[in-house]
């Protein structure tokens, strides 16, 4: 699902995030598992988001937090998916869009990252560290996670 999200933004310019989720779905249509999915895009100052299930994104803004996507999920530990033999479809996903501005910090976790550092906790540690390249702040993030 991953690479078909990847190629409609690389070969297709998609950059409605529904749109490359929907693209993702149906290139896995067929294949045995299932997935959350997590979708960004940023495009002229605006990001736009669709997050399915309990992964999650972030925007960080003077070192506040700015906005947290919502989690989606059945009943605990039971979040809505994509995939083989699931209830959702891409369009289940909750959309959001969000003016940006220079120095916004944006950053996508998973539910296991959320289980272990509070989105303040996130907001603490990114800003304390956003003149690093975003992959330094990344292993940060998951060091503390572990």
């Amino acid at each position: 699902m991953s690479q078909a999200c990847k190629y409609a933004v690389d070969h297709k310019q998609e950059k409605d995030p529904i749109q490359i989720l929907k693209s993702g779905y149906e290139a896995a249509k067929g294949i045995t598992g299932s997935s959350t999915a997590c979708v960004v895009s940023i495009t002229d100052n605006k990001c736009q988001g669709a997050n399915l299930g309990d992964s999650s994104y972030l925007i960080i803004r003077n070192e506040k937090l700015l906005f947290k996507s919502i989690e989606q999920q059945f009943s605990f530990n039971f979040p809505f998916q994509l995939g083989s033999n699931n209830l959702n479809v891409p369009t289940d996903a909750a959309i959001a869009s969000h003016p940006l501005e220079s120095g916004d910090i944006i950053i996508l976790v998973t539910d296991g990252v959320l289980d272990n550092i509070s989105p303040r906790e996130l907001t603490t540690l990114a800003s304390a560290h956003k003149e690093l390249p975003s992959q330094n702040i990344a292993s940060k993030i998951a060091s503390n996670a572990y």
